[in-house]
């Protein structure tokens, strides 16, 4: 029995090591008003040396997702890959415009995600947060 537990606490540790900010998680949260699976984009995590993972949920801009609730990690970003990223400047962001929401600047993949995206170099994503991943590319840029 004490065997089983320490099994199934690695394997909790395990799955919620792998997860970083940006990627997205599908999981089951019982709360007043639902019991069913969601997909969120992780936002931070409430414990950092565990890796609890935090989310946008419910009214809440942190919402913390218990490790046994996590059904499955979406979206992993070359997790294993030795594709190198080039990274690339969204050519539509217009730094004047006001900054009341999120705004994409640059991401990083192995090829333009369309033809609003320009090759440019790395130096770039420094200052921009990590915003989230997306079919193999990450995305960079402002609050």
């Amino acid at each position: 029995m004490h065997n089983d537990r320490i099994n199934q606490h690695s394997e909790v540790k395990m799955k919620t090591n792998k997860i970083e900010i940006g990627d997205k998680i599908t999981f089951r949260a019982a709360t007043r008003w639902n019991c069913g699976k969601v997909t969120r984009v992780v936002n931070g995590f409430y414990d950092s040396k565990n890796k609890i993972p935090t989310v946008r949920y419910g009214g809440w801009s942190d919402f913390v997702v218990k490790p046994n609730e996590i059904k499955k990690n979406n979206d992993r970003i070359n997790q294993h890959s030795e594709v190198k990223m080039t990274t690339f400047i969204n050519k539509k962001h217009n730094p004047d415009d006001a900054m009341d929401c999120m705004h994409i600047i640059a991401c990083e993949a192995d090829k333009a995600p369309n033809k609003n995206w320009i090759k440019c170099e790395s130096k770039i994503l420094e200052g921009l947060i990590h915003l989230y991943n997306e079919n193999n590319v990450k995305y960079y840029g402002k609050l």
